[in-house]
């Protein structure tokens, strides 16, 4: 049995912006002092939770996240560029919401931005090859709002129907799930 826990990064300005209803472009925002005092106070209630490698998205936030969970730990640490968010454009929140559509399959405009199908591609190649890779041990997957969606989908075998945006995660949140080899 593969222990999985997904942690999305700790805030942002951006996130901020983006619920204030501004358009947020992707950029590589680090963690506000909001986020670093979520993502301490998360290391605290992970404490006695073993955990094998952090698998990160390469973006600064999910990278500044797994530094500080893996403080007096020195587990391994992977980053994967494919966990990186979704490259959506200048987005508001609405917006962001439809982008999830599978049956739409929007492509926001602006450079190399990514349908929800290319995107769950893209996340679900990075799943099959680390589980695989680390199956049987406890893997902190660190990453984003977006790839949470995916990763939700992967584990919950939703098919690519509608809107799968369906589940929210906080900033510095976890969600666990668990995984066997013959789940593939």
């Amino acid at each position: 049995m593969t222990k999985v826990l997904f942690i999305r990064h700790g805030q942002t300005d951006q996130n901020l912006d983006i619920f204030s209803g501004k358009p947020v472009k992707e950029i590589d925002y680090p963690l506000n002092s909001t986020g670093v005092e979520q993502v301490e106070n998360l290391r605290s209630q992970l404490i006695d939770t073993h955990i094998d490698i952090f698998v990160s998205s390469p973006m600064l936030r999910a990278v500044q996240t797994t530094d500080i969970l893996n403080t007096e730990r020195s587990s391994q640490v992977q980053i994967e560029d494919d966990l990186r968010e979704r490259k959506a454009g200048g987005v508001t929140i609405e917006e962001w919401h439809e982008l999830f559509d599978m049956d739409k399959n929007i492509t926001p405009e602006g450079d190399n931005c990514e349908a929800v199908r290319e995107f769950y591609s893209r996340v679900y190649e990075v799943l099959n090859r680390v589980l695989i890779q680390y199956s049987g041990k406890t893997i902190a997957i660190v990453a984003h709002g977006g790839v949470f969606q995916a990763v939700n989908a992967y584990f919950g075998r939703v098919p690519w129907k509608g809107n799968l945006r369906t589940e929210m995660i906080g900033n510095a949140e976890v969600k666990e799930y668990e995984w066997n080899e013959e789940d593939v």
